[in-house]
C-alpha cells in the first residue's frame, strides 16, 4: 500500500471544499502518477487545499437548498473520508506485517526499532501530521455543523412562537374592532327607543288632530249655518237682528276652531319631523353598527385564516429541516467515526505500531452522543375562534338577536335587507367577508 494513495485520498477529502482546484494540484496529481515526488505532491495539495477550506455542511436557510448540498456535498466528503479510513487501515496493517517481518529477520524487539524499521521517511511523518490536522479540522467542522442545524431548528421553531405573537397583535385589533360594534349596538338600541317613543308621540298627535276635525258642530252653528244656506227673508228688524247674531256665532266658533285645528296641525307635523330626523339618525347608527360589524368579521377571520397559513408554513418548513437535518445528521456521524479512526490509525502509525493498538483502532467505539441534534418543541398553536362572527348582516339569526328581539322592535319601522352578496367561498370556516363589498346596509322603512 503506497503511502501516496493515502495522501491523495486526504487531499481530496479537503480539495471537496474548494470551489475551483488550482493549477498546481493538478501538476501535483501528475507527479503522483509518475511516482515522482509522490510524498510532496500530496502534501501539496493538502495544504494549498486548506487555505480555502469551507464548512462540510453550510447551510443557508433555504431547507431545498440546504438538501442539495447536504446530498452532494456531504455524501462526497463522507466517500473521501471512508476512502482515508480504508486506507490508513490498511496501510497500518501493511507496516505491521513489514515491521514483523523486519523483526523476525533482525531479531529486533519492540524497544529498539527505530523510524527506519517502521519504514515511514520524514516527508511521511509531515504528511501524516498534515492528515491529522486536517482530520481534527473536520471533527471541528462536524461539530460546528451539528450546532448549525440546532440553531437553524431554534430560529425555525421561534416562527411557531411568532405566529402567536402575530395573532395575538391582531386580535387586539379585532377587541377594538367588537368593542365599536358593541358601542354601536348599544346606540342603536337607544335610538331605535327613543324612536318607537317619538313614533307613539306623532301617532297621538295625529290622533288628537284628526279627532278635532272630525268632531260635530254646536248646534246652533249647525242651525245658522242652515239659516244662511236655507236663505233669509227678512221682514222686520229683528230679522236682520237675528242674521248680525247668526254670523257672530259662526265668527266665534270660526276663530276657535281655527286656532284649535292650527295648534294641533303644528303639534303633529312638529312631531313627525322630529320622528323623521330621529329615524334616520337610527337608520345612521344602523349603518354604522353593520359596517363595525363587517369589519369586526374581516378582520377576526382574516386574523384566523393567517394563523392557519403562518403555522402551516411553518410546520412545513420545519419538517423539512428535520428530513434535510436527520440525513445530514447519519452523514456527519459516519463521517465523526471514520475521521476520529483516521486519526487513531495515524498516531497508532506514527509512534505505537502494534498489533493491539491497530486493533485498538479497529475495535474502537467512537462516542456520537455529543452530536445528536436537539430537536426544540414548537410553541402550541394558539387558538383563534370565529363564532363571534359566525352570524352576521343579512343574516337571519343575526337580525333576529340584533333587532327582531330587541324590546323597541314592535313590527314598525321595519328592518328588511337590501342587498346581501353571496359568500366567498374559498375562505375558511365562517368565511371572511371582503371589505366593503360585504358590509351591505340595511334600510328602516317606516
Amino acid at each position: 500500500m503506497s503511502i501516496c494513495r493515502i495522501m491523495f485520498a486526504a487531499a481530496r477529502l479537503v480539495a471537496l471544499a474548494v470551489a475551483l482546484a488550482s493549477a498546481s494540484t493538478f501538476g501535483a496529481l501528475a507527479a503522483c502518477e509518475r511516482e515522482e515526488g509522490c510524498e510532496q505532491a500530496a502534501l501539496l495539495q493538502v495544504t494549498k487545499s486548506s487555505e480555502s477550506l469551507k464548512s462540510l455542511w453550510p447551510f443557508s436557510g433555504l431547507v431545498q437548498k440546504a438538501g442539495r448540498l447536504h446530498s452532494e456535498l456531504d455524501q462526497e466528503r463522507l466517500d473521501e473520508v471512508h476512502k482515508v479510513h480504508a486506507n490508513m487501515e490498511a496501510l497500518a496493517k501493511q507496516k505491521l506485517v513489514e515491521l514483523e517481518s523486519k523483526r523476525m529477520k533482525r531479531n529486533l524487539s519492540d524497544y529498539n526499532l527505530t523510524q527506519e524499521d517502521f519504514g515511514l521517511s520524514n516527508v511521511t511523518l509531515t504528511l501524516l501530521d498534515t492528515v491529522l490536522t486536517e482530520m481534527g479540522s473536520l471533527l471541528s467542522q462536524i461539530n460546528a455543523s451539528h450546532l448549525t442545524d440546532e440553531q437553524l431548528l431554534l430560529d425555525l421553531a421561534e416562527g411557531f412562537v411568532q405566529c402567536n405573537t402575530d395573532l395575538t397583535a391582531r386580535q387586539v385589533q379585532s377587541d377594538n374592532l367588537s368593542s365599536l360594534v358593541n358601542d354601536a349596538s348599544d346606540s342603536h338600541d337607544l335610538c331605535r327607543s327613543t324612536e318607537q317613543n317619538l313614533s307613539a308621540q306623532n301617532a297621538t298627535a295625529w290622533a288628537a288632530y284628526l279627532a278635532k276635525g272630525s268632531e260635530a258642530q254646536p248646534q246652533e252653528v249647525l242651525d245658522c249655518l242652515q239659516n244662511f244656506v236655507n236663505g233669509y227673508s227678512p221682514q222686520t228688524s229683528d230679522h236682520l237682528q237675528a242674521i248680525i247674531d247668526c254670523a257672530s256665532t259662526l265668527q266665534s266658533w270660526s276663530t276657535t276652531f281655527g286656532v284649535n285645528m292650527t295648534g294641533l296641525r303644528d303639534a303633529y307635523f312638529g312631531s313627525l319631523h322630529a320622528l323623521n330626523n330621529h329615524s334616520e339618525d337610527c337608520r345612521v347608527n344602523q349603518s354604522t353598527l353593520e359596517s363595525h360589524f363587517c369589519e369586526y368579521r374581516q378582520q377576526l377571520s382574516d386574523s384566523c385564516l393567517a394563523m392557519d397559513e403562518c403555522y402551516q408554513n411553518v410546520n412545513q418548513t420545519f419538517h423539512d429541516l428535520l428530513v434535510t437535518i436527520a440525513a445530514s445528521d447519519s452523514r456527519r456521524e459516519a463521517s465523526f467515526i471514520a475521521a476520529t479512526k483516521v486519526i487513531c490509525y495515524v498516531n497508532v502509525l506514527k509512534a505505537n505500531l502494534t498489533q493491539p493498538a491497530v486493533q485498538g483502532c479497529q475495535d474502537l467505539v467512537v462516542d456520537t452522543t455529543g452530536l445528536a441534534v436537539h430537536i426544540p418543541v414548537p410553541a402550541t398553536k394558539q387558538a383563534c375562534d370565529t363564532s363571534p362572527v359566525a352570524d352576521y348582516p343579512c343574516n337571519t339569526t343575526w337580525q333576529q338577536d340584533e333587532y327582531y328581539s330587541k324590546s323597541w322592535y314592535t313590527g314598525a319601522p321595519q328592518i328588511q335587507p337590501d342587498t346581501c352578496p353571496g359568500l366567498n367561498p374559498h375562505q375558511l370556516r365562517s368565511p371572511p367577508l371582503k371589505r366593503h363589498s360585504l358590509c351591505f346596509a340595511l334600510h328602516m322603512a317606516v
